[in-house]
Order: C-alpha cells, then structure tokens, then sequence
C-alpha cells in the first residue's frame, strides 16, 4: 500500500511539475522515502536516520511526457561514491551510512539525446528524537495524577516496544508506566504546590545501542 502510494505521489510530482507548451527541457525528477519510525499522526516528512531503509525513484519528462528510459544505463550516486549502475534501473533501496546531516544523491541517464542527463539532490539525514508530549496548558500541573508519554521521531524502529525509556523526576529515577514504559504517571502531592519539576525522559534502543535521544521539560505545580 504505501509503495503504491509512494509510486502515485511520484507521477502526481511529475504531471504537475511537467514543462508548459513551448518548454521542450528534458528534466529528472527524483522522489525518496524513508522508511523508519514516527509517532501516528505525524503528518511531517519521514526523515532518514543513519541505517534507515531508503527507496528513491525517479522520471525523465521530455517535452511534457515520460520517457521510457528501460535501454539506458542508469548510474545512481550517493555521496562521493557510486552506488550502482544498471540499464533501466529507475528504483534502488538504500541506506544511508554517513553520519552527516544530510547526503546527495545524484541519478545520470547515460546517453540520453547524445549526452548524458543528470539531476542532483540533497536527502536531510535526522537524528532520532523523543518529544514529551504533555497536555498541560503553560507547563502547569496540579496535585494528583499526571500522564507524560514520551513519542520517538525516526528511530529505526517499528514500534516503541524496541526502546528502553528512562524517566528521571528531579533527576531521580521514576517508575514508569509498567506495560507502557513510554509513558509516566506522576503522583504530585499537595505538598508540591508552588514547586517546580524536572522531567526527562531517556530512550535507547533494545537492537542498536547507538541509536538513542533525551528530552527535557519543567513544570509548575499551581
């Protein structure tokens, strides 16, 4: 399903974007996707991490049309080095290695009108993420109970049960929220009131140790 979605967003890219009568200009189009984790909802572009399985496609529109490329040599570069090169290749999964913030990926259709057709572009590669999401107006809690959830942005995961979460009140060690670590339930006493509290919330994950990501927040207790 989204493989389909993904080749349908492509062409819609390509019709829209398609030269106006009188623009003859071959042009490439390239499209990516990413395929790691983010909260449901989220309605933002899938950033790759490092590791995070890649597909990257593209059309060659000549004269308002899409060209059948399947006798060309196709080369697809990915950083400094190349990638691959095979004739018709217009798809090709990747994941990137490269700790930076960002990778380019640069696709020749070798031949093509007696030349060779190019295009470059630049893939932002992110750094997994934990947001705390709290529905507390003003970072304002009262005596009582408070549920944190801790959401995880573009880890190379499939679900939140492949971190660990560690929760921190006031840089101590909290219980979190036993079949859901991701979440927290803090009892705040009356005694509380008028006090700031510090929360923070650790994720690591269970597979790759080295992927992992901290967020903090403060509250009032009114």
């Amino acid at each position: 399903m989204r493989k389909t979605l993904f080749i349908f967003i492509l062409l819609t890219i390509v019709i829209l974007s398609a030269p106006r009568a009188g623009a003859q200009n071959p042009e490439l189009f390239i499209t990516w996707r990413a395929e790691n984790y983010t909260p449901p909802g989220y309605s933002g572009r899938v950033l790759p991490s490092v590791g995070t399985p890649m597909e990257a496609s593209f059309e060659l529109v000549d004269g308002g049309k899409i060209i059948d490329v399947s006798k060309y040599e196709i080369r697809w570069l990915f950083g400094d080095r190349f990638y691959k090169t095979a004739t018709g290749l217009k798809t090709l999964s990747y994941a990137p290695s490269l700790t930076s913030e960002s990778v380019p990926l640069k696709i020749t259709v070798v031949g093509y009108n007696g030349g060779d057709m190019e295009k470059e572009i630049t893939i932002p590669i992110a750094r997994p993420e934990i947001v705390i999401a709290a529905p507390y107006p003003n970072r304002e809690i009262g005596p009582g109970k408070n549920i944190f959830r801790a959401l995880p942005y573009f880890f190379n995961i499939q679900s939140p049960s492949e971190l660990s979460f560690e929760w921190l009140v006031n840089k101590e060690k909290a219980v979190s929220g036993g079949e859901n670590p991701d979440s927290l339930e803090l009892d705040t006493p009356e005694e509380a009131r008028g006090l700031q509290i510090a929360l923070s919330v650790f994720a690591q994950g269970l597979k790759n140790p080295l992927e992992f990501a901290s967020s903090f927040m403060s509250f009032f207790v009114r």
